[in-house]
């Protein structure tokens, strides 16, 4: 049975799960808080499994030009919002919202102030993690083999 492995799992999905919501927060990524209250972690003998809502991937990575997002996804998250204010005037509606940002998403792509990309929280997380994890699975191993061929001695 590898302890040390499955110790060393649990340590980092808790690890990678506060890291990954502490850059949603960092870069200001928090609209709804349905998002930061998704991301999980579970882990196997082997992994760590990772879930998040399902529009985790476009907050992450963004969306390119071209095609018009779920008008009705855009609705319910300024719905969502208390306090949705708009520049423009000529917006008083929430529909009317909702189809000007999806348009201005099929324009130009998300996240204005990210350079039309994404809010780079899973990448950030994973680059600033797998090497110490690599290290310690690697060292986790060796101890649980050098435990079980004790056992088996």
């Amino acid at each position: 049975m590898a302890k040390k492995v499955r110790q060393i799992l649990e340590e980092y999905k808790d690890k990678i799960v506060s890291q990954i919501k502490d850059r949603i927060i960092q870069r200001d990524l928090v609209a709804s808080r349905d998002l930061l209250n998704s991301i999980s972690a579970e882990t196997t003998d082997r992994s760590i499994i990772v879930s998040a809502i399902d529009y985790a991937t476009f907050v992450d990575e963004g969306r390119g030009r071209g095609g018009r997002p779920p008008f009705n996804k855009i609705l319910d998250w300024i719905e969502s919002k208390k306090d949705f204010q708009v520049e423009e005037e000529k917006y008083t509606k929430h529909r009317d919202i909702a189809w000007a940002i999806a348009n201005g998403i099929a324009k130009f792509g998300t996240i204005k102030r990210f350079d039309y990309r994404g809010g780079d929280f899973i990448d950030y997380v994973n680059d600033n993690i797998v090497a110490s994890l690599t290290e310690e699975l690697q060292d986790g191993y060796l101890e649980d083999l050098n435990n079980e061929l004790d056992v088996n001695s």
